[in-house]
């Protein structure tokens, strides 16, 4: 074999393995990502099954409100999308009476919202009422 056929299918077989390594390291930290998710959830659902509560509702006050803060923000990034945020309040009522409690009837998210957020999310109202967008006022 010539010199340039050996440089040639030793770069092959050395991009080859490069690629090989790259791919198998990517598909361990996506799998141990997994996993990690996988044994936070298991442990977050022993925990409301054996105390009756999560860990929002064992949280000091100051710890709360850094919660509250952090779901405001996520709320309000879902900015063009009325049902992402009306299925994110409903997921906390149903996940989370502690956290809807402090959210959504104490008046909070309104508070933060501003207009649109008053107008557009009547569910965030303590009587809301939902009426037919396509019936003519």
């Amino acid at each position: 074999p010539s010199r340039g056929m050996v440089a040639d299918v030793t770069d092959y077989a050395m991009t080859g393995t490069k690629w090989a390594i790259q791919t198998s390291c990517k598909s361990v930290y996506v799998y141990a990502k997994m996993v990690d998710a996988s044994i936070t959830r298991t442990l977050m659902h022993t925990q409301w099954r054996v105390l009756k509560s999560g860990p929002y509702a064992t949280l000091e006050l100051h710890h709360r409100q850094e919660v509250m803060d952090h779901v405001c923000e996520r709320y309000f990034s879902f900015c063009d999308d009325a049902i992402a945020r009306y299925e994110l309040a409903a997921h906390i009522k149903a996940q989370n009476r502690a956290l809807h409690v402090d959210l959504v009837q104490s008046g909070l998210l309104l508070e933060r919202g501003g207009v649109r957020i008053k107008e557009e999310d009547v569910w965030l109202h303590p009587n809301p009422v939902y009426r037919c967008s396509w019936t003519k006022k």
